[in-house]
């Protein structure tokens, strides 16, 4: 997993955040909601999850296939 910085406004203060990439995720949900309960961050966090897994998966097999014998 990467890591990312973002500048947040927490009233009239500034900050900078180093944070990994799901808690960035995570927080840019609150651009769009005031609040969130947890189990809709949850339902949001896990489909992240699933879609970076299918995409981790769909580069296996592409990695796979380019060093796979070819028939003749």
């Amino acid at each position: 997993m990467g890591s990312a910085e973002l500048r947040a406004e927490f009233g009239s203060k500034k900050h900078e955040l180093s944070v990994s990439t799901q808690q960035m995720c995570i927080l840019l949900l609150f651009n769009a909601a005031d609040r969130l309960s947890y189990s809709e961050v949850r339902v949001v966090a896990m489909a992240a999850a699933a879609a970076a897994a299918a995409t981790a998966a769909a580069e296996a097999v592409v990695a796979v296939a380019k060093h796979a014998p070819v028939a003749c």
